[in-house]
């Protein structure tokens, strides 16, 4: 929370890696010749090597340099990480920016204060991505933008917009604990309908708290120590929205990784009952729900 609440694209998230508590998985230790990139296996413990060997380029063996590998690649700072035999802990995210686009400031803000999200990321095959491929998909085309955005960026994180406040989450918290008692007093006290609605609407508005307050623990801003932030963030959606915290990182996260993107962004995912661009008209197939949402063009 802090000062200023999120950036333009939340940290922090259910993409977040902290759900593991160790890596095991294969790691690259690159050698000069590509073709004899040496793959080293870590144990479960990572207390030794299971297994150890040159896998040749040439035969696809070495993993960032499959066949067809550019659609199981993700571009992060500069480097292709094959990711076609990893699962993400934070689910299916991932896909969005696999074989297309520039993942570094997703994942930079993702995982901001994950503590193995690097040990996952290098564990991963990777290589450097050749110059045509960064010319295609780094900044994901819009350079100019991505540096002013790290401008910005670095400027609220000087200022302390990152920096979370425990005195704020303790009045928040205490906030939409007292709104809850009071709606429940108004509500069970008083036989009057007007004390009742007034209840309800204390509720209503106690809701609303409540949906702005799991939003900063869904993206581990609110007290910075993400298991705490997600606990938090279960409790008060659940109880003060009667909603799932993990559904909501599910379908959030996706929405900050690839912002207005049809397809991509499930905030925009609203069919039958909201179009925000006609290029999704074509989707809708009854012929009631076409008619709503031509209406809904002609009202604009």
């Amino acid at each position: 929370m802090g000062k200023g609440g999120n950036a333009s694209v939340k940290k922090g998230a259910a993409v977040d890696a902290s759900d593991a508590s160790e890596v095991n998985g294969p790691c690259i230790q690159d050698s000069q010749v590509p073709s004899q990139r040496r793959t080293c296996v870590p144990t479960k413990s990572g207390s030794g090597v299971v297994d150890c060997g040159v896998a040749l380029a040439a035969e696809s063996g070495a993993k960032g340099h499959r066949t067809g590998s550019q659609k199981r690649n993700v571009l992060i700072n500069g480097r292709l990480y094959d990711v076609a035999e990893f699962k993400h802990p934070g689910g299916s995210i991932i896909k969005f920016l696999t074989g297309n686009g520039d993942a570094t400031e997703a994942y930079n803000e993702f995982h901001m204060r994950s503590k193995v999200a690097e040990k996952y990321l290098n564990s991963l095959p990777s290589r450097e991505a050749p110059k045509e491929v960064l010319a295609r998909r780094a900044g994901n085309g819009k350079t100019s933008l991505s540096e002013d955005y790290a401008i910005l960026r670095d400027q609220l994180e000087k200022e302390g917009f990152f920096e979370p406040s425990v005195s704020e989450c303790v009045y928040r918290v205490s906030e939409i604990v007292a709104m809850h008692a009071l709606a429940a007093y108004l509500f069970m006290s008083f036989s009057g309908v007007a004390m009742k609605m007034l209840g309800l609407l204390v509720l209503g508005l106690a809701q609303g708290r409540c949906g702005w307050l799991m939003h900063e623990g869904g993206h581990y801003s609110m007290s910075g120590y993400i298991p705490l932030d997600r606990v938090l963030q279960i409790v008060i959606y659940g109880t003060g929205c009667g909603m799932s915290g993990a559904w909501w990182r599910n379908q959030h996260n996706k929405h900050h990784a690839t912002p207005q993107k049809l397809q991509h962004d499930v905030d925009l995912d609203t069919l039958p009952l909201v179009a925000f661009n006609e290029a999704v008209l074509g989707k809708v197939r009854e012929k009631a729900a076409v008619a709503t949402l031509l209406l809904q063009s002609a009202a604009r």
